[in-house]
């Protein structure tokens, strides 16, 4: 979700392409389009603030998207060892371990044999 002094289009922007996203709005909005030839006239002061603004905006991104990534792994493979363990099967970890149906720490550490099943979301 966008909020005030977010960007939208500034991959294509600074691509020099054509927009990879459609934007829908909640309610109306004020937006200002920046062409690149209005850009260009614009003060360097104001164009480096305007560029460390995209750029501070896409590294929140990138690490909100990245910490996703990592909790969606983890789920994964908690569901992986769970569904193991009530068939029986073995499951190879990331660190080349084979373990039967242990939760994704207990699978990481030698010597456990803990088996934790939820019994319903939390």
């Amino acid at each position: 979700m966008l909020a005030y002094s977010h960007f939208i289009g500034e991959v294509g922007f600074i691509c020099n392409e054509p927009r990879s996203a459609t934007v829908k709005t909640l309610t109306e909005i004020i937006a200002l389009r920046i062409t690149k030839e209005l850009f260009d006239k614009l003060p360097i002061k104001v164009r480096e603030g305007i560029k460390s603004k995209i750029i501070s905006g896409l590294v929140d991104r990138v690490v909100a998207q990245n910490t996703k990534i990592v909790d969606l792994e983890e789920k994964v493979l908690k569901y992986e060892t769970d569904a193991a363990a009530i068939e029986g099967t073995d499951i190879t970890t990331e660190n080349g371990d084979n373990v039967k149906g242990q939760s994704k720490e207990d699978a990481t550490q030698k010597g456990s044999h803990r088996l934790d099943i939820p019994l319903k979301d939390r």
